[in-house]
């Protein structure tokens, strides 16, 4: 298998040793950032032939290929030894960190801190194994303190106990069987701003919120509540079980199944669903079925009732693992059975009586399809296989595989979208997506539902060829009956795209007065202008910057503009009524703008501006300069300049 990190000078391929120098160079950071997900190992956690088992890996978004050695290796994140096995993936783009939960699969080693554990790993250089940051356990919720007085703590049992041994050899389990997708944590997500971190919590059957930054829980949403029941129309509570978590255009959506164990019908009473969080509450956003096959298996927990056969190990019973929203607004919604988490090829039925191995087991799943309507989704007829009638839901050309007479339902759980190429495509991890016996990961466009290879019939490409497969497909492991990995049954977890941060603008800006300008005569102070100037910088943004003011008038992309206080259609720029307001938008970004409204003080007049000097003498003088009792006496006051100016 080409899933180790090997000694150097060797490679592995299907469980052949190869010299390394068969391998592609390793590809890994390219533009389009990194895809990861994560190969579920086997046995004894700690077993030598676990020491070098990549756990957790990254490949390059744009890497295809389905047989090693054409197949770069991927890049490892995280070993066996490092974290065990993990589903769950959230992706803090601003900071580089992946995290991963800890799972519960049958025949697959608990992670080392247990089922409540979620790592922390550094991906900020992805460019090589020893670049990737050493994971670390970033919080354990199996607590009451985070999981809620009264609640009931996830169950551990060492891989001794449970018969692990040598990787990929047969083991019983029994410990597991009844506690596969009912027990520890399933889906993880994060918001888009990343304070905020959702986890499924599979015991107690609730949505626990977290704060990033302080490691708490801040919220826990219990989903196993009587009007679920009702709303989704699950015949017991005990029935109500949740799986997936997604954060989607600022709203969070859960994946839940009516699992019908309790009473144990089948068909129509095994469901799945969507719901959304609104407060407190969860109210079913997806109407129509969700169950991809019309009939489907209730689930089975009590192992001594399975058989040595475990004739019922290729039943189906729907679990909700991933919901997305394309660019058009559609809900993809990943639904898989559970029996791929509790089940393998070559091992023993959970009955320690039983000497024989079980053969082939295959998991089953689809990619469902639903349209929106106002606030929520309609899922067709059409998306269900009912009896014979053949599969036309939209995503079966996507999810077909090549080998022999091929199949349309073969999800095994983790999806993500990404438009880094172009078109937007939906990634997501198959069964059997090239060869027999075989795991790997599908890139499918979202616009038709096709491969992403897929050329319209040209007499050259179809979707039929197997060639359209190889150019959509990585193969991330192919056991050919071996017995060396998890060939057709559910080996694979959740995918994260490292796409990259957001790249967030910001824009600061200031306006003064810088020059007075004097039109016309000197005594007119009427047309006065004045220069006003701009100051613009941008973090993130370019350097050339437009401007709009209210009120209108300031336009285009110059630093400066010309205002005046009296004239129109010149700006006011001390109006008490309407005080200017400046829009500055980075010319090249058009979403990366500000506003400001600048403090301009108004300079004094311009005109006359040279300054304005007159002499002005006053006499005054009275004639008859005395006089009597009765007589006229006239006063002259006499005003005069005596320059250099008139006045």
């Amino acid at each position: 298998m080409s899933l180790y990190k090997l000694p150097v000078g060797m490679g592995i391929v299907f469980g052949a040793l190869l010299p390394t120098s068969l391998f592609s160079a390793e590809i890994i950071d390219t533009s389009c950032g990194v895809v990861t997900t994560s190969i579920m190992p086997s046995g004894n956690r700690t077993h030598s032939d676990n020491t070098n088992f990549s756990s957790i890996i990254g490949f390059d978004y744009d890497t295809r290929g389905y047989e090693a050695p054409a197949t770069p290796t991927p890049t490892q994140l995280a070993s066996a030894v490092e974290v065990g096995t993990v589903w769950g993936k959230a992706y803090d783009s601003t900071n580089q960190k992946l995290y991963a939960s800890a799972f519960l699969r049958r025949h697959a080693p608990l992670s080392p801190d247990g089922l409540g554990a979620i790592y922390e790993i550094d991906v900020s250089d992805t460019s090589s194994d020893a670049t990737i940051g050493t994971p670390t356990l970033w919080m354990n919720l199996n607590s009451t303190t985070h999981l809620g007085s009264g609640a009931t703590l996830f169950p551990n049992e060492t891989d001794a106990n449970r018969g692990l041994s040598t990787p990929f050899s047969p083991s019983y389990d029994v410990w597991a069987f009844d506690k596969v997708g009912r027990q520890g944590i399933g889906g993880l997500e994060i918001s888009d701003d990343h304070s905020t971190m959702y986890a499924m919590d599979l015991t107690n059957r609730q949505l626990l919120v977290i704060d990033v930054a302080s490691k708490t829980v801040t919220g826990r949403h219990s989903i196993a509540q009587q009007y679920v029941v009702d709303d989704l129309g699950c015949k017991d509570l005990a029935d109500v079980r949740p799986f997936g978590v997604d954060y989607l255009d600022g709203e969070v959506y859960v994946g839940v199944s009516c699992s019908d164990e309790t009473n144990r019908h089948g068909n129509a009473d095994s469901t799945a669903h969507v719901m959304r969080l609104s407060g407190s509450t969860f109210s079913e956003v997806v109407n129509g079925s969700l169950r991809g096959y019309y009939w489907s298996h209730y689930w089975e927990l009590d192992p001594n009732e399975v058989g040595c056969s475990a004739s019922d190990r290729g039943s189906y019973v729907p679990m909700v693992t991933n919901m997305e929203l394309d660019e058009s607004g559609n809900m993809m919604v990943g639904v898989m059975g559970v029996n791929g988490w509790r089940y393998a090829s070559d091992n023993y039925a959970p009955d320690t009586s039983c000497s024989s191995l079980l053969g082939e087991h295959s998991v089953r799943g689809f990619v469902l399809h639903a349209t929106p309507n106002g606030n929520e989704w309609d899922v067709a007829s059409t998306e269900e296989n009912e009896g014979g009638r053949p599969y036309t839901a939209r995503y079966a050309p996507g999810q077909f595989v090549h080998w022999g007479s091929g199949n349309s339902h073969t999800y095994q759980g983790g999806m993500s979208l990404s438009s880094c190429s172009g078109g937007e495509v939906a990634i997501v991890n198959l069964m059997d997506p090239m060869n027999n016996e075989s795991g790997g990961t599908r890139w499918m466009r979202t616009s038709d539902a096709q491969q992403e290879a897929h050329e319209p019939s040209d007499g050259t490409v179809t979707d039929a060829d197997i060639i359209v497969a190889e150019r959509s497909t990585l193969e991330l492991y192919h056991g050919n009956d071996t017995g060396d990995n998890w060939e057709k049954s559910a080996g694979l977890g959740d995918i994260e795209y490292l796409r990259s941060a957001p790249v967030t603008c910001s824009i600061t800006a200031s306006a003064t007065v810088s020059a007075c300008t004097n039109v016309g005569s000197d005594t007119d102070s009427s047309n006065d202008t004045y220069t006003v100037t701009i100051t613009a910088s941008g973090t993130n943004a370019s350097s050339a910057f437009d401007y709009t003011s209210s009120p209108a008038g300031i336009n285009g992309s110059a630093i400066n503009f010309t205002a005046s206080p009296l004239t129109t259609p010149a700006i006011n720029i001390e109006s008490t009524d309407s005080p200017l307001t400046l829009t500055v938008t980075d010319s090249v970004d058009n979403t990366c703008s500000t506003v400001i409204t600048p403090d301009i003080t108004e300079p004094a007049t311009c005109s006359n501006v040279t300054p304005q000097t007159v002499d002005i003498e006053i006499t005054k003088t009275v004639s008859p300069t005395s006089a009597a009792s009765g007589d006229t006496v006239i006063y002259t006051i006499i005003a005069s300049n005596n320059g250099p100016n008139d006045a």
